[in-house]
């Protein structure tokens, strides 16, 4: 079985910390609950990424673009993907382009 490295891309590195800083504010144990749940997420993207479903964006990118979700309730959120499929010995990289709320609307 092939393995994907991980990488996340500044915008969503931004993001993430964004929202984490938001949930500390709010639920200090919730926001590290919630980062679990992220470096969760980021395990099931290094095995089999194409499992995962297209993101409302993919009509408009030339790249397939997908996601994950993870978090409960009022903070569920998506990783939004993309897949660089490995190349001699170059491994594959599963991109995060953007952490999103599920309440904010597609890129």
């Amino acid at each position: 079985m092939i393995r994907y490295d991980v990488a996340l891309s500044e915008p969503a590195e931004a993001e993430l910390d964004a929202a984490f800083d938001y949930l500390f504010l709010r639920s200090p144990d919730y926001a590290f609950e919630w980062r679990d749940q992220f470096e969760a997420a980021l395990v099931k993207l290094e095995e089999m990424p194409q499992r995962y479903a297209y993101a409302p964006e993919n009509d408009h990118y030339p790249i397939d673009i997908r996601q994950i979700w993870f978090g409960k309730g009022g903070s569920q959120h998506r990783l939004v993907f993309t897949i660089i499929e490995p190349e001699g010995e170059h491994p594959g990289i599963v991109r995060i382009l953007r952490v999103r709320h599920a309440a904010q609307s597609p890129i």
